[in-house]
């Protein structure tokens, strides 16, 4: 496809999920010596390319359906206070597992709008704002994570981890905590 402005000059679609945020259309200028963007689309290239994007589509919703899954058990997570570093591990893994396959989708949605424009354009912002509300917790746990438990200082996370060693370690009969003082 090409787009010719008011003084003559050409420039060629190159691609939907462009840009520094991957939400903007790139038209590069048209080299005159490949032709190649000024041959006419016959049907059958048209209806090979809307059966491929289709396709796609359907692929997509299969994802999309999955992650769906993944991203509501994710934003579901309780208080990183109180799980255990393992717990806390679990979630760390679930919501990157949630944030990798939104992140995997959007762009091959992104490129595949022009097939429903107003439903799918819905279903793009919502992955948009799934994917803030993802990385927002991804840096909410994170900052948990090494601020509290792996706190190099020995602040609060070194007492936390005194703490859970206590809880975990057999108790000695013979200690005044067994002995209830």
């Amino acid at each position: 496809m090409t787009l010719t402005m008011g003084d003559g000059v050409k420039y060629f679609f190159a691609g939907y999920d462009k840009g520094f945020s991957g939400n903007s259309a790139l038209f590069c200028l048209h080299d005159p010596k490949n032709d190649r963007f000024d041959r006419p689309q016959t049907i059958q290239s048209i209806q090979r390319g809307v059966a491929t994007d289709l396709s796609s589509l359907v692929e997509i919703r299969k994802e999309l359906e999955q992650a769906q899954l993944v991203v509501s058990h994710a934003l579901a997570a309780p208080t990183f206070e109180d799980c255990t570093p393992d717990e806390i591990r679990g979630w760390m893994q679930v919501i990157n597992d949630g944030f990798d396959r939104m992140i995997s989708i959007k762009p091959r949605l992104m490129r595949l709008r022009h097939l429903d424009r107003d439903h799918l354009q819905q279903v793009f912002d919502s992955i948009v704002e799934q994917v803030r509300d993802l990385s927002y917790q991804k840096k909410d746990i994170e900052h948990f994570w090494f601020d509290v438990l792996c706190d190099p200082g020995g602040g609060k996370g070194k007492r936390m981890a005194e703490q859970l060693q206590r809880l975990q370690a057999p108790l000695d009969p013979d200690s005044p905590e067994a002995l209830g003082f």
